[in-house]
């Protein structure tokens, strides 16, 4: 039984989240009820992989890219757990809605062992360490052939199945652009410095989203019950654990949607909120930025079921064939004679006043449909004498193919900047080299984001792409955190003209880079 969940992704996430087994073993074992309590200290016990990337980029001159080469070398741990997502499976997926345009890939990656903790299933993993590689070799490429690297992006990055340039990505980056007034960019380290220590730049980074529905066909069969009372409300069973992404709201407003021919709304929707395996149907797993639109895209098919069942039950009240009947916002309509037409609720009193349940279990689609694009534009400001780093404004662009819940949506957005500008200025373990041991295995020392460290944030939703299904949505909550990274870091270049290729971007790096430390 399962109520609420207060985060995931990088919270307390263990990969395959063996205290499950843990828990339901030593049940069986004790014949009692066994609680498992995750402490803040825990999740310490699992981190981002690691990873030490070696890119290589070849062009003609009119900004063709004909080659890519990436050689990874990613740090374990002290166990492989999502090591072979990290590093195998993702960069595959990203090959296939990204690079599909590319001739000439090659793409080696080795994990190694170590003494240190291990790296797991964390928000965007893989999708981070080879976004922020491939930006910083990008960004200098398109230096190199004196172009505008969102030219160059336009060029040649797009998926299997679409063409160039891709309409998703180039709605996407020209959003950005816009906002941040991209054509006036300087050229690096020679932007005006009033004061003769601060200096601004700016950068932006893009990324394939993910998950699209075709892409999920592995969780097998998606299951919702839909029960339709006669006042015309409506209980409905699609049983996710919310974890604080609101989509639980998504199940709501897309039950909605798809029964809008009944004239209602989400008030008249009861939600059953707890997961129980023992009465319940096959609960949609909380992963892979996909459960705002799966159970969704089930609904549309019930409302289709449920549409034939009521047209049957109202044909046998008035004593005519189904085939003279339609709803229409809450109202049976009599095709024939307009005269006899009535509230939908009216009628169904008139019968034994039975609920009418529709279950309903499908897979995802499998269409092969691609995905839309996401970026980060960032604006820096650095203190060449200190080495601080700001980060002054972001604007987050994501292509949804259908936007389930806007609130909930830009949450993710903006809330999804806080561990991404952790990672990129301040997150780090350090280790004593001897014995291996972390030093700073506390929320003291290890130094995360605070509200005094955040900057502007503006969300922008865009529907360019459309997958298939009713919606034809996409994820956007993993990827939140994948751009930031790379995209500070080019501006940081563009502010100073000294590339940091590895984070966090601290003071002590840039003065070093500086040549002042």
């Amino acid at each position: 039984v399962s109520y609420y969940v207060g985060g995931q992704f990088g919270r307390g996430d263990t990969g395959d989240q063996p205290f499950f087994l843990f828990t339901a073993l030593l049940a069986k074992k004790a014949g009692r009820p066994v609680k498992y309590k995750h402490t803040r200290r825990n999740s310490f016990h699992d981190t981002r992989q690691s990873a030490d990337y070696h890119c290589e980029a070849a062009a003609r001159r009119d900004g063709t890219i004909t080659g890519l080469s990436f050689k990874a070398y990613g740090n374990a741990g002290a166990h492989a757990d999502n090591s072979v997502s990290a590093f195998k499976h993702v960069p595959q997926e990203i090959i296939e809605v990204a690079l599909a345009p590319i001739p000439n890939l090659r793409m080696e990656a080795y994990v190694v062992y170590t003494n240190r903790i291990p790296g797991c299933m964390m928000r965007g993993i893989g999708n981070s360490q080879f976004n922020f590689a491939i930006g910083v070799l990008l960004d200098e490429l398109a230096e190199q052939l004196d172009m505008d690297p969102i030219d160059l992006m336009l060029k040649n990055f797009g998926h299997e199945w679409g063409r160039i340039p891709d309409d998703s990505l180039c709605e996407v980056l020209m959003a950005g652009a816009q906002r941040v007034d991209w054509h006036k960019r300087h050229r690096p380290g020679a932007g005006p410095s009033p004061d003769g220590v601060h200096k601004r730049g700016v950068g932006f980074s893009f990324h394939p989203a993910w998950h699209a529905e075709w892409q999920e066909w592995r969780r097998g069969q998606v299951q919702v019950n839909l029960t339709l009372h006669p006042d015309l409300t409506v209980t409905l069973d699609a049983p996710t654990v919310e974890t604080g992404t609101g989509s639980n709201t998504c199940n709501v407003l897309g039950c909605a949607e798809a029964l809008s021919f009944l004239g209602i709304g989400p008030d008249d929707i009861a939600w059953v909120p707890t997961v129980d395996t023992d009465r319940g149907i096959r609960d949609c797993v909380q992963t892979d930025s996909a459960v705002s639109y799966l159970q969704a895209e089930v609904m549309s098919w019930g409302a289709k079921e449920l549409r034939r069942k009521l047209i049957a039950s109202a044909a046998e009240i008035a004593q005519v064939e189904p085939a003279e009947l339609d709803i229409q916002d809450g109202q049976l309509i009599f095709r024939s004679d307009p005269q006899r037409n009535a509230p939908l609720k009216d009628v169904l009193f008139r019968g034994d006043l039975s609920s009418m349940v529709v279950n309903l279990s499908r897979p995802p689609d499998g269409q092969k449909t691609g995905v839309p694009y996401f970026a980060t534009f960032a604006e820096v400001d650095v203190d060449t004498d200190t080495g601080r780093l700001d980060v002054t404004r972001l604007v987050v662009i994501n292509d949804c193919g259908t936007v389930m819940y806007a609130t909930g949506a830009e949450a993710q957005q903006i809330g999804g900047q806080v561990m991404a500008l952790g990672e990129t200025l301040t997150e780090e373990l350090i280790y004593d080299e001897a014995s291996g041991v972390p030093l700073n295995f506390n929320f003291l020392d290890y130094k995360i984001p605070t509200l005094a460290d955040m900057p502007d944030v503006e969300p922008v939703l865009l529907e360019v792409w459309k997958g298939a299904g009713e919606y034809g949505a996409c994820g956007i909550g993993e990827g939140a955190v994948t751009c930031t990274p790379r995209a500070v870091a080019n501006a940081l270049y563009n502010a100073i003209g000294i590339r940091i290729d590895d984070l966090p971007l601290t003071p002590e790096k840039v003065l070093r880079g500086l040549g002042k430390c």
